[in-house]
């Protein structure tokens, strides 16, 4: 039977990178505690685990202080017990532990512990809770694959700790926040492609080793805590871009490396500026170009002038922190652009409604007026009856108040209101000539129409 395995070629090559790094990589070499020839005081020791009496080393350094308890590739499967008092340093090198039960009563002293290339997957809530002045412990080249967010419980001495070439996928945001006195935390070589951002929380770190992961991007807010960082590794990941402001959470930091990872590398990139800072007081090694760019040549020819000098002051950090800034990112940069778009197009919408509302206002206005002008052109005689057209109309009381309308030159298209007022006494005459150019057709269509009005009219 044929299994078909969907893994990518970069995949493939960071596995098989992973296999001779764990078995290359000797981090046990780093200030490990065993009995060696130099050691005074060296004898033997039974030591018992699963019912099997097995023989380990047990020495006192050449200082007499410190006791150590050697049972390095003894084919311990449980923690075994050696009937002994005092012991400081417990060497389980290259046995096959495949769990951590609460084994550790007799061991009440210890300062180091290491249980590296043994067989454990799981580290439980609280294994070392009674490890209390614990310094030194080291878990790489294991097999875990799950971290308890208490699985550090207890340990309040703690300052070193390795959890490299694991297969570790995720660490709980709340496993280092009891560790108060952490100083050097290796979790390189596993299978990480996020942290949780408050990871850090409370940390005292100054070396932080994340190498050989798959993270895929780290938060400005991840560092904030990390204020006495010195060293940082975080070679051979798939990160695109550091965010430049987390420099200022890290001032002490005298080592940086962001070597096999691909950025893209250019004059306005964020990286060209990180290396500048970085390389006038600390170890810098850059990036790899993703365009195939030599970066120390780009950073020559880049000038200064056109780099993008970000100055970021305490505020500046706070600020960002409070309204959680991120790095930058193409995609929302876009998508304010699409908001800006939208805007505009909402304001020619409504200038648009407000100029058509303007025209309608306008051409009812407009319509008013020429009712208006209509109506005002019709003769105002509600109390009147047309009687006659081209006569002369008197009323019978013509010599008290009375007034007499009659028309002059009405062939030759002129209308002539002639008015005469009198009282008895005297009389008062008013005419008024107006050259209308109208006919009697005219006039007689006029009378036509105003009749149902019954409107009287004297022309």
């Amino acid at each position: 039977m044929i299994l078909f395995i969907d893994i990518s070629q970069k995949q493939l090559v960071h596995i098989l990178m992973l296999f001779l790094y764990h078995y290359s990589t000797n981090y046990s070499s780093v200030s490990a505690v065993s009995c060696s020839s130099k050691d005074s005081h060296t004898n033997s020791i039974t030591c018992t685990a699963s019912g099997i009496n097995i023989e380990c080393r047990q020495c006192a350094h050449t200082d007499g202080q410190h006791h150590t308890v050697d049972c390095i590739n003894r084919q311990f499967s449980e923690i075994p017990r050696c009937n002994t008092e005092g012991v400081e340093n417990l060497n389980l090198r290259k046995n096959r532990i495949e769990q951590l039960n609460d084994d550790f009563e007799e061991y009440v002293n210890l300062e180091t512990l290491y249980l590296e290339e043994n067989e454990l997957t799981e580290i439980k809530p609280a294994a070392f809770h009674k490890l209390t002045v614990l310094n030194d412990l080291r878990l790489n080249k294991n097999v875990i694959e799950i971290l308890h967010e208490e699985a550090f419980e207890g340990l309040n001495e703690l300052e070193i700790m390795y959890l490299s070439s694991n297969k570790l996928k995720s660490i709980p945001a709340s496993t280092f926040h009891n560790l108060p006195k952490l100083k050097k935390l290796f979790i390189g070589n596993n299978l990480l492609s996020s942290l949780p951002n408050d990871v850090f929380h409370g940390s005292m770190i100054t070396h932080l080793d994340l190498s050989h992961n798959f993270l895929t991007g780290v938060h400005s807010e991840m560092f904030k805590d990390l204020s006495d960082l010195e060293s940082l590794v975080l070679r051979n990941n798939n990160l695109t871009e550091f965010p430049e402001i987390a420099l200022e959470f890290m001032p002490k930091m005298t080592r940086f490396n962001l070597a096999e990872n691909q950025f893209d590398c250019n004059c306005q990139s964020d990286v060209i500026n990180l290396s500048r800072k970085m390389k006038q007081h600390s170890r810098w090694t850059p990036p790899t170009c993703l365009n195939g760019m030599n970066f120390l040549e780009l950073e020559q020819d880049c000038p200064r002038e056109n780099a993008r000098t970000k100055q970021y002051t305490t505020s500046h950090v706070t600020d960002a922190i409070n309204a959680k800034s991120r790095p930058i990112d193409r995609a929302n940069e876009m998508a304010n652009y699409e908001l800006y778009i939208v805007i505009l197009l909402c304001f020619i919408v409504l200038f648009c409604a407000v100029w058509a509302t303007h025209l309608l206002v306008k051409r009812y206005n407009r319509g008013n007026i020429n009712s208006s002008t209509q109506n005002t052109s019709r003769p105002n005689a509600q109390n009147h009856d047309i009687d006659t057209i081209s006569s002369r109309v008197s009323s019978p009381d013509s010599q008290q108040n009375s007034a007499d309308a009659r028309p002059v030159d009405a062939n030759q298209n002129n209308i002539v209101l002639s008015c005469q007022v009198s009282d008895g006494v005297g009389m008062a005459s008013v005419t008024v000539q107006r050259n209308f150019n109208i006919s009697l057709t005219d006039i007689e269509e006029g009378r036509s129409r105003l009749s149902p009005h019954n409107i009287k009219t004297y022309v």
